[in-house]
């Protein structure tokens, strides 16, 4: 009768060390792996942010001052102090602030009186919206109270009188602002029109240049780990 033999306590216990070795050493590597992954996915989402961000403000510097006739620093306007462009730190803050007509404007086809014009339905309105209405001399700020459809258009009912005499074509379309900001004690480039929305992390500081008389604008980001990206744009000269 043969004897079987079996594993001795030593063989077992040392079988036992290698396998802790091999599965501590996995877990290591699988811990390695998923941090360079994670880092890896960091650094695309930032790049993807920041060329977002780049090309944001490359559109809305490039659009500051639109109306479909002039630009609003060609304009008479009323009142003259709501009507630049592009403004630069705006109440203190690190940042610059742009101001256009919406691209989705509409022009108008009759003045029944100083506070209700008839539109063309191209463009929709809402009471409440803020508009410019300008032609290629005037420009100036309504609030919307009343909209109303007509076989004709649309009819707006503005709060306050028109300033101007409006003879030739003039238009109506919102009044947009966008702002490029980054928050006092918060890292982060801000984007605002209706509302604020951090749009590239670790940012901590923003700062904006006019030069060439006023007509390019100078954008530089400082990142947190000593990075910098400059943005360059020649602001609408029409």
């Amino acid at each position: 009768m043969r004897l079987q033999k079996g594993f001795s306590l030593a063989e077992i216990l040392i079988a036992s060390l290698i396998s802790s070795l091999l599965l501590s050493l996995s877990m290591h590597q699988y811990l390695a792996v998923k941090k360079q992954l994670w880092h890896a996915e960091r650094v695309v989402e930032k790049s993807l942010a920041l060329q977002t961000a780049v090309d944001l403000i490359r559109y809305s510097v490039r659009r500051a001052g639109f109306t479909p006739c002039m630009g609003l620093q060609h304009l008479d306007a009323s009142p003259k102090s709501q009507f630049g462009a592009i403004e630069l730190n705006p109440e203190g803050v690190s940042g610059f602030r742009t101001h256009r007509m919406d691209d989705d404007f509409s022009f108008v086809k009759k003045t029944l009186n100083k506070t209700t014009l008839l539109v063309a339905s191209s463009a929709i309105f809402y009471a409440g919206d803020v508009v410019l209405i300008a032609d290629c001399y005037h420009a100036e700020l309504r609030e919307i109270t009343a909209v109303h459809h007509h076989l004709e258009g649309v009819l707006l009912t503005l709060n306050t009188p028109l300033t101007y005499a409006y003879i030739e074509t003039y238009y109506v379309g919102r009044w947009i602002t966008e702002s490029f900001f980054v928050r006092a004690h918060h890292m982060g480039l801000m984007y605002q029109q209706n509302r604020s929305d951090e749009i590239v992390p670790d940012i901590s500081r923003l700062q904006v240049l006019l030069s060439d008389n006023n007509r390019m604008l100078s954008v530089s980001l400082y990142h947190t780990d000593g990075k910098k990206n400059e943005i360059k744009t020649a602001l609408r000269m029409g």
